[in-house]
């Protein structure tokens, strides 16, 4: 595990491997599928036993706790009953009934005389051990997907001291995404942890043209619901997961949130930095949530619960300390929500975003937003109601913690295009704003009136990225016709064409200052451009599938890459680093060439030879070796190979072997 590498890979099942045990010794695995349950010795890397019990898919799979009883239990899916297992025997010595639904998890308390199950059938139940008789049940009101038995009370849960028999503390977690705390003896409910948000729906497929879509649409209810459930003993914390494959640490002497993993992220959608010496993202994927990074460059995240359909777009505003940073985000739901971040959030955090104020009024799903760039004071947003807004941000100033999100009223609202927008930029002057669209132009605008400016024309398909560059009075496009073009905001004329991506460019931004541009497409490449040579710099091959967004950090040292491919790639600018190694190189030659003469104007052949094979320079070996005043010199003292290989640096050696007579 700490290598990250497989030891040992088995493929003997003809079913799916649903459910793994491994016993306390760490020597066998069970594994267990439609074809049952089979035993492996994970020293000698064979199979033990192949028990064949009945009901179907093997769902649940547990080793008692005491490895001298070479004891294990299991439940499948038809059957709800609890199957006891003698692998001394390899009989089924005991079944446990009680369960009228499918057994989804089993905690054995600390002295290993009670057993605890739960199930579908919303129930627990406490088993005697080891005479496998049911001793009592205790209905929880929900389907339990995992369970957990936890220190009884205060000092002993983070010291583990052995309390009662009779006072058993357990966790459970289930299909209404709460994890509740029960007392075994009085059959109450101690403690109830925040409840995961419920959103209104979730959306599983994201065209590639993020066309239009019926309200509800390829939507559906989805339960929020945790999946499993674990205590980690030496940290004091229950571990959570849900059903998007998140993981969630509670400290259980608290019981408030520390820390969310973030699971899968289907497609990466959009992407910014929201300032900071380490790299901090705000991450739209194809979901209701916008994903924030913690502070700090660890992998705790928070959710930003609001949108009730995916969102599409975002966008950072990034003052300077001590202000905080403010988030813009856009969705299929046609509204544009507005974040703030704030000190001290209700869950532990240090910060938490929230949602301050809601823009309501496009009539259909708003694929680009943007904030103004020299105060933040108002957002643009464009949809696919071919309309463009601006929204006044005034009224966030009235907003209290604690309140719900105040109503964004809109300055202008104008008809923009003949299609799709699908992306927006305001100036840095906040004069203009610029926006594209699938009808393959891109508008210069007003945006003190929402006046047009004019036109950029010369794409051959949608245009789906803008940009102004940060330094010059020019915009950037990137285009399905796999080209970038570079416009001049005096007359709308194109100044440059870059091509080099074999399908449609979907990201383009300024990078260094605005001497570079780091472009994105469907081809799966991450190119980065001189702007001044019109040529590719190098080209990152990461992902496997087309990458939606780029985005680059403020100070310009990082660069992230998301995609379709669920992955977000950082990648760090090391050019300096570079330039530094290149020149150190450059004057360790010039050191080594002005040694070189000084050993052969001393008629130091021997040191000479091993300067030259240093530099890598055969012929200029072969000469001093060769010639006749060298021949003189080294007749007078001994020469061996162990002579000039002491004089030759590390890694030169093979030039020297394959140029020896």
């Amino acid at each position: 595990m700490k290598r990250g590498k497989c030891a040992r890979s088995w493929k003997p099942l003809q079913g799916a491997v649903v459910a793994m045990a491994i016993d306390p010794t760490s020597t066998l695995l069970a594994t267990g599928s439609s074809s049952g349950i089979k035993v492996w010795d994970c020293v000698r890397h064979y199979c033990t036993h192949n028990l064949r019990p009945s009901g179907g898919l093997v769902g649940l799979l547990t080793f008692h706790p005491d490895p001298a009883h070479l004891t294990l239990f299991s439940s499948t899916a038809a059957d709800t009953s609890i199957k006891v297992w003698d692998l001394k025997s390899s009989r089924c010595v005991s079944v446990m009934r009680g369960h009228v639904s499918a057994v989804t998890s089993v905690a054995f308390s600390k002295d290993q005389r009670f057993m605890i199950s739960g199930g579908r059938d919303k129930v627990l139940h406490v088993w005697r051990l080891p005479h496998y008789s049911l001793h009592k049940t205790l209905p929880v009101f929900e389907a339990v997907e995992g369970l957990v038995i936890l220190p009884e009370s205060g000092e002993s849960r983070r010291s583990g001291k052995k309390g009662p028999v009779d006072s058993l503390t357990v966790a459970t977690a289930g299909d209404k995404g709460v994890i509740r705390v029960w007392d075994m003896v009085t059959g109450t409910m101690s403690h109830s942890l925040d409840p995961l948000p419920r959103p209104q729906s979730t959306s599983h497929q994201l065209g590639m043209t993020k066309e239009k879509d019926g309200e509800g649409e390829g939507e559906e209810e989805v339960p929020q619901v945790y999946t499993d459930l674990q205590f980690s003993g030496s940290r004091g914390e229950l571990v959570g997961v849900t059903y998007d494959h998140s993981i969630i640490f509670y400290d259980v002497a608290t019981f408030t949130r520390q820390k969310q993993l973030l699971g899968y992220c289907d497609e990466i959608l959009d992407m910014r930095f929201l300032g900071g010496p380490a790299p901090r993202l705000a991450v739209a994927t194809n979901s209701e949530q916008v994903k924030v990074l913690a502070r700090g460059g660890s992998l705790d995240w928070q959710l930003l619960h609001g949108h009730s359909r995916v969102v599409l777009s975002i966008d950072a505003f990034v003052p300077p300390p001590p202000l905080r940073p403010l988030l813009v985000s856009s969705s299929k739901d046609h509204t544009v929500r507005v974040w703030g971040e704030e000190e001290e959030g209700s869950d532990g955090r240090s910060s938490e975003f929230i949602c301050k104020g809601v823009g309501s009024g496009h009539t259909e799903a708003v694929g680009a937003v943007a904030f103004g760039r020299m105060s933040g004071s108002f957002v643009v947003s464009g949809s696919q109601d071919c309309t463009i807004k601006l929204w006044s941000l005034k009224p966030l100033s009235k907003w209290n913690k604690g309140e719900q999100p105040v109503k964004l009223p809109t300055k202008y609202t104008q008809l923009a295009h003949d299609k799709d927008i699908n992306a927006m930029d305001v100036s840095p002057n906040d004069k203009l704003m610029v926006t594209g669209s699938q009808d393959k132009t891109a508008k210069l605008w007003n945006v003190s009136d929402g006046g047009l400016v004019g036109v950029l024309r010369g794409h051959r398909r949608g245009i789906w990225s803008v940009q102004f560059s940060p330094v010059d009075q020019c915009v950037l496009t990137a285009s399905a016709d796999t080209t970038l073009k570079l416009w001049a905001v005096n007359d709308c004329s194109c100044i440059k064409t870059f091509e080099g991506h074999t399908m449609s460019v979907l990201k383009a931004v300024f990078i260094t200052r605005g001497m570079q541009i780091a472009s994105s497409g469907s081809d799966g490449l991450v190119k980065i451009w001189n702007v001044r040579t019109n040529e590719c710099v190098t080209t990152l091959d990461q992902h496997t599938e087309k990458v939606w967004s780029i985005a680059s950090s403020e100070d310009g040292n990082w660069l992230a890459s998301g995609g379709a491919d669920s992955l977000i790639c950082l990648w760090k600018d090391v050019t300096e680093k570079v330039v530094a190694e290149e020149q150190e190189a450059r004057d360790r030659q010039i050191l080594q060439e002005q040694e070189l003469s000084n050993y052969l104007q001393q008629r130091d052949f021997v040191q000479a030879v091993g300067v030259a094979i240093n530099l890598d320079q055969p012929f200029r070996v072969y000469t001093i070796l060769s010639g006749s005043r060298c021949t003189l010199t080294l007749a007078s003292r001994p020469v061996t190979v162990y002579t000039l290989w002491g004089n030759v640096r590390p890694g030169r050696t093979e030039m020297l072997q394959n140029n020896m007579v």
